[in-house]
Order: structure tokens, then C-alpha cells, then sequence
């Protein structure tokens, strides 16, 4: 009886000690930060895009930033400022030979199937003409080109270059793993694989299209 009344003193204990483990762990877990957010000025925020395909995948996007409590997106969209993407090669000594009759002007887009509150600060070139059954028209870049964009707004000038890798070709296709999508009318579908073999330089990016027809 001595004996098991110990253990259950022990085992008390032993509850005990863990019970306090418990609460000091959990209590030390909890911190409270606070973080002086001050106003700024907003930047401007810069996306773009080129390839050498879909010329309507080729645009800018100009917006600013804003202040981290602001509740509001409206007027983030910058418009009125120029854009321009000029074409150039590079040349012997390491530099870009710019070719200023390549120049390409962007406005803000007037496509109509885009809402007009969405078109505000989107810049395309305004020839942009691409369908499935037309040639495309616009801007369109060229593999082992560079470019440079160059943006004024606000009485500032900013630039950026960029190049457009050579094209990397396809070894083969491959489908496998076919099940059927009962989820969506049972349809039947598989996972198609694009086999290449990837540059080994920097700042390589692929762009996929395809086409799926029924027959």
C-alpha cells in the first residue's frame, strides 16, 4: 500500500509538473507587435509583358501603390502616361544598338469587351489584331531580340530591358495516366507531358498555347 500510495504521489506530481509545462508554454506563445505603418508617397507599380506569339499578350499595366490600411482601390490606375518598346541587337562589345524606327507607342486599351473601368491604366498597341483564323498584327516580338520599355508619368522617366530567348524546340509529347472525369460528365481525360530540353542560361521562360477540338 506504501508502495502504490508513493506512485500516485509521484504520478500526482508528474500531472502536476505538466500541467505548469502547459500553461508557461502556451502563455510564453502569446506577443502582442505593433508596427508604426507610415504614410507614404505611392510608387509606381510597373507590369509587363512580350512575347512573341500573341501580340494581345502584349502590354503594360500601370498602377500605384497605396498605404496599407487605404480601404479603397479606386484611382490606383495611372493614366496618361506615355509608353513606348523599342527593338534592338546587341552588339560586339556588349552593348544594345536601339533601332528607334522599331518604336512601338502603347495607349491605354479602347477594347470594348473590356469594361471601361478595367481598361484604365492597361497600355497595348493599339494595331493589336490576333484570331485563331487572322494573321496577327502589332506589337510582336522577336526571339533574340531585346526591348526596352520606357514609361513617363508624373514629370518622371523610368526604363527597363529585357530580351526574348530563342525559341526552344519540342523533343516530343507524351499522354498518359487516362481516367474519366465522372465530376464532368464523364469525360474522358489524361495528363499531357511536353518533353525539352531546358537552356542552360538564366531568365528562361516558356509559354505553352494549344488548341483543343472536338471532333
Amino acid at each position: 500500500m506504501e508502495f502504490q500510495t508513493r506512485m500516485m504521489k509521484k504520478n500526482g506530481f508528474a500531472k502536476c509538473i505538466c500541467a505548469i509545462g502547459l500553461i508557461t508554454l502556451f502563455s510564453a506563445r502569446k506577443k502582442d507587435f505593433y508596427i508604426d505603418l507610415k504614410e507614404n508617397e505611392p510608387k509606381l507599380v510597373v507590369e509587363a509583358y512580350i512575347n512573341n506569339l500573341m501580340p494581345e499578350y502584349n502590354y503594360v499595366i500601370l498602377t500605384k501603390s497605396m498605404d496599407y490600411y487605404e480601404p479603397r482601390f479606386e484611382g490606383i490606375a495611372v493614366s496618361n502616361a506615355t509608353v513606348t518598346i523599342t527593338e534592338g541587337d546587341a552588339t560586339g562589345n556588349g552593348s544594345i544598338q536601339w533601332n528607334r524606327a522599331s518604336r512601338v507607342v502603347l495607349e491605354e486599351s479602347q477594347n470594348a469587351r473590356i469594361p471601361a473601368d478595367y481598361r484604365k491604366g492597361v497600355y497595348i498597341d493599339q494595331k493589336t489584331v490576333a484570331t485563331l483564323s487572322t494573321v496577327p498584327t502589332g506589337l510582336v516580338a522577336k526571339p533574340g531580340k531585346y526591348y526596352l520599355l520606357e514609361i513617363g508619368y508624373d514629370g518622371k522617366n523610368y526604363s527597363a530591358v529585357t530580351s526574348l530567348p530563342q525559341l526552344v524546340p519540342i523533343d516530343s509529347l507524351t499522354a498518359g495516366f487516362p481516367y474519366i472525369d465522372e465530376a464532368n460528365g464523364g469525360i474522358p481525360k489524361s495528363r499531357l507531358t511536353v518533353n525539352f530540353k531546358d537552356p542552360d542560361t538564366l531568365g528562361n521562360r516558356q509559354l505553352f498555347y494549344w488548341r483543343h477540338n472536338r471532333n
